[in-house]
């Protein structure tokens, strides 16, 4: 089991030149996602909280990713209804909502990811994240009232994603590809797509087939 105390590398179980994710295509290693993730960073405000809702499953990586590199905890409503939104951001004010869609009418202050922003830095390092931090809030459904969050921190999604990792992927002949229809903003979705992506050798597909 992993400890509380500490840090823990955003990406593991790999260099900065293997490949993480294929999108539209084209492979992405890990020193791209990590140049993608510092240069998004570098973009969001100074706030606590940040609605990640690209539909994009790297898209939703790169900016999960860049919220830990600010110390920011990811929301995760689960609809970008308006009503929901609103409700849950009345209970986080210090927020910003993050989409691929720059016309999205959401009463929150908003920002729009850009698919073409990547720093041309060169990325030497896998920064790592103070396993104590509470990495996101994922919020049930709300069909039997108010939508209730669900604090996942840094060591428990590590812990869960090591341990997923051991039951499916050990033992395997080559590397695991992922191909999912669930999105990122669920936690199943989370877990079983771009928690291995990070986390463990597997290689997502950031693409959403249905």
């Amino acid at each position: 089991m992993t400890e509380l105390a500490g840090m823990s590398p955003l990406v593991q179980r790999r260099g900065l030149d293997d490949t993480m994710v294929w999108r539209a295509g084209r492979a992405l290693s890990v020193g791209e996602y990590l140049a993608d993730v510092a240069a998004l960073a570098e973009r969001l405000p100074d706030v606590q909280y940040l609605f990640n809702c690209c539909d994009d499953r790297y898209a939703f990586m790169v900016a999960f990713g860049a919220a830990l590199l600010r110390g920011q905890t990811n929301l995760m409503p689960p609809s970008r209804a308006p009503e929901v939104i609103r409700e849950i951001a009345a209970d986080y004010q210090d927020c910003v909502y993050l989409t691929e869609e720059p016309g999205e009418l959401i009463e929150v202050p908003s920002l729009c990811y850009e698919a073409t922003e990547r720093a041309s830095s060169t990325v030497r390092h896998i920064p790592e994240i103070p396993l104590a931090h509470t990495a996101a809030l994922v919020f049930t459904s709300g069909s039997t009232g108010r939508p209730k969050p669900n604090a996942k921190t840094w060591a428990s999604l590590v812990t869960g994603t090591e341990m997923a990792a051991e039951r499916f992927f050990e033992g395997l002949e080559g590397t695991a590809h992922i191909l999912a229809t669930v999105p990122p903003q669920h936690m199943y979705g989370l877990e079983t797509t771009v928690l291995h992506a990070l986390l463990s050798d597997a290689v997502m597909h950031a693409g959403r087939p249905l």
